[in-house]
């Protein structure tokens, strides 16, 4: 998407299908994988924030009683930059350390966890 500019065009209905999929399907432990590549098109491509926001956070309440890294994390990330980007950096740095803590567990580089959706 950064290359090709399509996220908005293609991304976000790809997204927006795949989340509605997931529910009416009861898919509820795939659903935020969906949620979290929404967040961050709202957030990189859509210029909404406070939509990137709602995504990411149904997003963690459905990947917070799994633990798994691979979605904990990039919905911590996400919601940080988020806070950095409104100037809030206290709540910022909250997220940041649970981001790290999360791959801390598992023994993960975070760097091993960075979502590039936006490159073909």
């Amino acid at each position: 998407c950064a290359l090709t500019n399509r996220c908005e065009e293609q991304g976000m209905g790809a997204a927006q299908a795949a989340i509605e999929l997931d529910r009416r399907l009861g898919q509820l432990d795939h659903l935020a994988i969906p949620l979290i590549v929404l967040g961050q098109i709202y957030q990189c491509h859509g210029g909404d924030p406070a939509a990137a926001r709602r995504c990411y956070e149904e997003a963690l309440t459905l990947a917070e009683p799994a633990g798994d890294p691979q979605l904990l994390f990039p919905c911590y990330d996400g919601l940080g930059t988020l806070c950095l980007d409104q100037g809030d950096e206290a709540r910022a740095e909250q997220y940041m350390q649970k981001a790290q803590e999360v791959c801390e567990r598992a023994g993960i580089d975070p760097d091993s966890l960075v979502v590039l959706p936006f490159l073909e």
